[in-house]
């Protein structure tokens, strides 16, 4: 009976804030210091590389120029042609390429197929993997079935293939600098290590930007267009993305660590 009676006394008190936390605790980080931080960091950062972004373009092109010249042994040249207005233009470089033959992509709509069908049949644990590879193989047929019918009337050539790709390359660094600014912010502390983190970040962004467009480049003009769409849509700025979740986590597990200890535990809120 008395179980009972402090069950009916009991009244629930009706909160005005709920916190989804699975251990009823988050950080603490005040909306001044997150905007604070956005504003002495990427907003300068973004300035100065829409600034100097047709520097370091010319840099890539350079770059590219001298080892495409070994790899391919063709005579490249650097172009240049205007992108944003009132910031600079862009420079790439410019090479020759080469149509697919009949039984080059009848070949390789055939292996395509052969390989979807294969890997439907496939029961295994690692689906992203496996959807990964299909996504690939599904562009490759379709493209392979373009150039069976429609080979002459393909719209690009090398030259607009590493224009589009420095181009897109630009873009897609100043979207990572300011997603990994934005979403590492939300934990107000460690800043020195998140300013060390986002340097590394970039460093490598723009490392594997210029491998992967030299490789790319010399693959295409050593092969043909017909690997042109898989190489651009599956294997392109996909794994820029990559690289930075990769260092996201790094970012997250340091700061994981951190918050655990007995002297990061002022920096929690408890719901």
């Amino acid at each position: 009976m008395r179980n009972g009676n402090l069950m009916k006394s009991y009244v629930p008190q009706e909160k005005k804030n709920i916190n989804y936390s699975r251990d009823y605790k988050y950080l603490s980080s005040g909306r001044f210091i997150y905007f604070f931080q956005l504003l002495i960091m990427i907003v300068p950062v973004s300035i100065l590389y829409l600034l100097n972004y047709e520097k370091l373009s010319w840099l890539i092109a350079k770059c590219a120029k001298y080892f495409l010249r070994i790899f391919t042994g063709q005579e490249i040249s650097i172009l240049k042609i205007d992108y944003l207005p009132k910031f600079g233009d862009v420079y790439y470089v410019g090479l020759e390429g080469k149509y697919p033959s009949l039984t080059m992509t009848l070949i390789s709509l055939i292996v395509s197929v052969i390989f979807i069908i294969l890997f439907s049949l496939i029961k295994t644990k690692n689906k992203p993997l496996l959807i990964f590879l299909t996504m690939g193989l599904y562009i490759q047929a379709f493209s392979s079935l373009y150039f069976v019918f429609f080979s002459k009337r393909f719209a690009y050539d090398l030259n607009g293939y590493s224009e589009l790709y420095l181009k897109h390359q630009i873009i897609v660094w100043l979207l990572i600098m300011v997603t990994y600014w934005l979403t590492t912010s939300l934990i107000t502390k460690m800043i020195f290590y998140r300013i060390f983190t986002f340097t590394a970040l970039i460093i490598m962004e723009v490392v594997f930007g210029f491998v992967r467009y030299v490789l790319y480049l010399t693959f295409l003009a050593k092969c043909s267009y017909l690997f042109m769409a898989v190489l651009y849509f599956s294997f392109g700025f996909l794994f820029d993305f990559m690289i930075m979740v990769g260092f996201y986590a790094l970012y997250m597990k340091k700061a994981s660590e951190k918050f655990s200890t007995k002297a990061g535990g002022g920096l929690w809120k408890w719901s």
